[in-house]
């Protein structure tokens, strides 16, 4: 029966039919994991990219400080930071919230402020800086660049979806990651996100290996469907090139439309030879309750 629904999940795709995923298959790693491979079968955004090569990259942003702009080869992306900074501190850790659709500045770095409870018994050790994603903006510093402003990133207009969740948004956020790890030189870089920054960092993960230290990604849509019919990028495509020096913590609201997603990610990744776990919590697609409510002990336990 299995072998039957995945000829005809893949015969359809094939056709170009769109295909909804049925609770058997949700249910089925190994079945969404082909699934995966046959629609990104060929395309060379499966290809790693290596540190060094991004090492070798070009920057622009005559702001940069490291507090509160990084460069890329674009232009500066806005940091925030969470607490003192201090050089000498060897963890290093970098947020990313999910999508956000208003024009006023992104409220973040307020509204994860939390985070400095959940580090409250390692804090003299910590780097804490809130990411603005390319296209957001935080309030006190200039819009990230990207080609798109994040307001103009509607989940209708494909070519705008395909920003956000391809090589064009996270290859900005892959080369600030980099240089924020090669300036604090810490012993561990530390990357959490939620929803769509949960996203991003799953990608990262298999496309940039090695870069990220310790992965932490709430309500993540591992498999989100256009991803899964080879209209943008998804974590699940990445997992084959993950370094398995990694650690990956998948935390998921137990209501979270998402959950399934996260626990078809970890069991893939943890039956790749990578540390892998997937944690349900209380609640739904919610980032403070997820990450710092429900999920602080999970966090403080990864950051051991």
């Amino acid at each position: 029966m299995k072998k039957f629904l995945l000829i005809l999940v893949l015969s359809l795709l094939w056709c170009n039919t769109v295909v909804a995923l049925d609770e058997k298959t949700k249910n089925d790693p190994q079945l969404i994991d082909a699934l995966v491979k046959h629609r990104s079968k060929g395309k060379i955004y499966t290809k790693p990219t290596s540190t060094t090569e991004i090492a070798s990259w070009s920057h622009i942003c005559d702001k940069e400080d490291f507090i509160k702009y990084v460069g890329t080869v674009e232009g500066c992306i806005g940091i925030k930071q969470l607490g003192k900074i201090d050089k000498s501190r060897k963890k290093l850790i970098v947020f990313m919230g999910g999508d956000y659709k208003g024009r006023k500045p992104n409220n973040n770095p307020k509204s994860y402020s939390g985070f400095s409870k959940v580090i409250k018994d390692q804090k003299k050790n910590i780097n804490f800086f809130f990411l603005a994603r390319p296209g957001h903006q935080f309030e006190g510093r200039k819009r990230s660049v990207g080609k798109f402003k994040n307001y103009e990133i509607q989940n209708k207009i494909l070519e705008r979806v395909q920003f956000k969740k391809g090589w064009e948004s996270n290859k900005l956020i892959s080369q600030t990651l980099y240089k924020l790890k090669e300036f604090y030189q810490p012993d561990q870089l530390i990357v959490i996100g939620f929803s769509g920054g949960s996203n991003d960092i799953g990608v990262i993960n298999g496309k940039v290996p090695g870069l990220i230290d310790i992965a932490i990604m709430g309500g993540c849509d591992c498999y989100s469907g256009g991803g899964i019919y080879g209209k943008f990028w998804i974590p699940g495509h990445f997992i084959d090139t993950i370094d398995p020096k990694i650690k990956i913590v998948l935390i998921t609201g137990e209501k979270d439309k998402y959950v399934w997603m996260a626990n078809a990610y970890a069991e893939l990744a943890t039956k790749r030879g990578i540390n892998a776990k997937a944690h349900v919590v209380k609640g739904g697609h919610d980032g403070k309750l997820t990450l710092i409510k429900y999920g602080k002990e999970i966090i403080r336990e990864a950051l051991k």
